[in-house]
């Protein structure tokens, strides 16, 4: 009986270590901060001057390319601005894998299937910039709250460019050059002018009423 008690304890013995072994050490759990919204505005910033220089090479519509060289000459301005009151580097600067995905999609289109696709992104774009613009200038103690008021007024008229542009395309339209909402004034489109009736068929009966 002791013999049997014995061989049992060292049975025990060795397997304890092993029951360690299988049971690794708890780790604390640490949620994955949130990104800092300067550097978010950046990166943003960055992939809308990628999407426009894509536009650039890719389609033939002097619409869309007017709407792409401005976008350029934009989120250029913004980004000097955003870097120079930060002090971030370009190495700093990475395409978030959204926007990588939405490049990639588009590199493949060509002509009319691009610019459809491209300006689709673009509002979506725009509209995910002034979402996040809207919440950063409304955040308390936030040292970007200012900067992010500033450039969503800017947001607001790319946006509605953006989807000017868009229903152009559409609906098979050119959207006009002057005064449109995506030129260098940033100036809201004049509205259209109503299309002029046909003119009625002239009388057969000496200029009275139609029997």
């Amino acid at each position: 009986m002791q013999r049997i008690t014995r061989i049992a304890a060292i049975s025990l013995l060795l397997l304890v270590p092993t029951l360690f072994t299988l049971s690794p050490p708890l780790q604390a759990q640490t949620a994955n901060p949130s990104p800092d919204p300067r550097t978010k505005a950046i990166e943003m910033n960055f992939s809308a001057i990628n999407l426009a220089k894509l536009a650039q090479t890719r389609t033939k519509n002097p619409n869309v390319r007017a709407f792409a060289d401005a976008m350029v000459k934009t989120h250029s301005h913004e980004l000097t601005q955003l870097r120079k009151e930060y002090g971030l580097e370009n190495s700093e600067i990475r395409v978030s894998t959204t926007h990588q995905e939405a490049a990639d999609r588009l590199a493949k289109l060509s002509g009319a299937d691009f610019d459809s696709e491209f300006t689709k992104q673009t509002v979506a774009d725009y509209q995910d910039t002034v979402n996040f613009l809207e919440i950063q200038g409304k955040e308390p103690d936030n040292a970007f709250a200012k900067t992010a008021r500033d450039l969503k007024s800017k947001a607001v008229e790319d946006l509605l460019a953006a989807e000017n542009l868009r229903q152009a395309l559409a609906m098979g339209t050119a959207a006009s050059q002057k005064g449109n909402v995506y030129s260098d004034l940033g100036t809201a489109p004049s509205p259209s002018s109503p299309a002029t009736p046909p003119a009625a068929a002239p009388s057969t009966n000496g200029g009275g009423p139609i029997p």
